[in-house]
């Protein structure tokens, strides 16, 4: 219903006595939707019909999304087996429309990506001890140079690194976010220094690194990036490529590995499964305003729909951080490093460094 019918009409003939309004509608996509608007009023009286258990929501969408409690509420023709088809139809670019008009969740109420209990869990608990006793076969890292940076003097992204260990879940090994505007004779020596570091880690001393280059932006600094990780880890480099990149050796970051990528973060972070090593490499001189950073970008990280443009076509859905202005760099790679380190074991473009590298497992 157009707002204008609602106001000019429906509103008007409220007044008259013994009628009543009756609504009935999914949960609308946009925030301030005068639907939504009326549903928090505490105006009229709501009854919320939803295929997902409360409790299942307050864990997280990724608990959410697996939800089996309400299946004896569902009415005799629903169809299980006709909502899982539409389930797949609606695609993983498609996945915030599947929660609202499908399951009804409530995706307007909630654009924020991950559960806060989950952040929250993840940043309070211990840190692994990687300790001499096991020596890991792989770090995966993920390097997001800094891009679009107009205001030095406020920049709106970083450079981020992301490294971690294992699956499932994953142990961060080391983070990094710097800003480097002005800095182009410090940038390869920042990038250097890091992985010397985690060359230096005793549990680490024998590990490959399989490294993942965002080069979204191309440009001649890749190239001395891409140099500059070959030259301190050569030997042990595996560098991931993407067919779609500008830079040959480099990978793309577009809303589709983002979708995938936020899912996977919210599935480690929902389960329990992300941790800190006591040996965290970083350049920062106190490691726990790094991890209150990630915190930071992980609770602002959100998805945002940009709305249909007629009836024919679906709305778009991003993803980001830069809450007023703020950057999500380390938070990005973060999730990406998750999603390329799973591209390794499952892309055939790398099945011969499996065999070449010898290791069985992640």
């Amino acid at each position: 219903m157009l707002p204008s019918i609602f106001y000019r009409i429906v509103l008007p003939l409220l007044t008259v006595e013994e009628t009543c309004f009756l609504c009935i509608s999914t949960r609308p996509e946009e925030r301030d939707n005068y639907f939504a608007k009326l549903m928090k009023s505490g105006l009229i009286r709501t009854m919320e019909i939803s295929s997902v258990c409360g409790p299942c929501k307050a864990a997280g969408r990724t608990k959410a999304k697996a939800c089996k409690h309400m299946q004896d509420d569902v009415p005799n023709w629903s169809s299980a087996a006709r909502r899982a088809l539409i389930t797949k139809m609606y695609g993983q670019e498609n996945q915030e429309l599947n929660e609202r008009e499908n399951m009804g969740l409530d995706t307007e109420d909630g654009p924020e990506c991950f559960c806060e209990g989950s952040v929250e869990a993840f940043v309070s608990q211990p840190p692994i001890k990687l300790g001499l006793a096991a020596r890991h076969p792989y770090v995966y890292t993920f390097l997001d140079p800094a891009g679009g940076n107009k205001n030095a003097a406020k920049p709106t992204s970083h450079l981020a690194l992301m490294s971690v260990l294992g699956a499932p879940g994953c142990t961060i090994v080391g983070m990094e976010a710097i800003n480097v505007s002005g800095m182009r004779q410090e940038y390869e020596a920042i990038i250097a220094t890091y992985f010397e570091r985690l060359l230096r880690v005793p549990a680490l001393d024998s590990a490959v690194h399989v490294v993942a280059v965002e080069g979204n932006y191309g440009g001649v600094l890749l190239g001395a990036i891409l140099n500059t990780i070959s030259r301190v880890l050569r030997g042990r480099l595996v560098l991931m490529q993407d067919a779609s990149a500008t830079t040959k050796e480099t990978v793309t970051t577009d809303e589709k590995n983002k979708a995938k990528a936020v899912d996977m973060a919210s599935e480690t972070l929902d389960g329990r499964q992300a941790f800190f090593s006591d040996a965290l490499v970083t350049s920062h001189p106190d490691p726990a305003k790094m991890v209150a950073e990630l915190r930071r970008q992980l609770l602002a990280f959100q998805r945002v729909t940009d709305p249909a443009r007629d009836a024919w076509h679906l709305g778009r859905t991003g993803f980001t951080g830069k809450k007023g202005g703020l950057p999500d760099d380390l938070a990005m790679a973060f999730m990406m490093v998750l999603f390329w380190r799973l591209r390794f074991w499952v892309d055939d473009r790398y099945k011969a460094f499996h065999r070449q590298l010898g290791a069985p497992t992640m």
